[in-house]
């Protein structure tokens, strides 16, 4: 039979087992948001570079129809 003991130390037990899940996920979380930041100017640049060829592109089938 179970004593009082072990069914609060079984308890706890899956309690810091769905803590260590929980942080897990936070850290995870916390990883995909400092990459997002670090990769939102770059991401901007590669927009305005994207831009710069689009209108590279049409200058150039411009000149190409003329």
């Amino acid at each position: 039979m179970e004593t009082k003991y072990e069914s609060v130390i079984g308890e706890l037990g899956q309690r810091l087992e769905l803590a260590q899940a929980d942080a897990e996920r936070l850290e995870e979380e916390l990883m995909d948001e400092q990459i997002v930041q670090v990769a939102h100017p770059l991401y901007v640049e590669l927009l305005r570079a994207q831009a710069r060829i689009d209108a590279l592109s049409d200058a150039i089938e411009l000149i190409i129809k003329s």
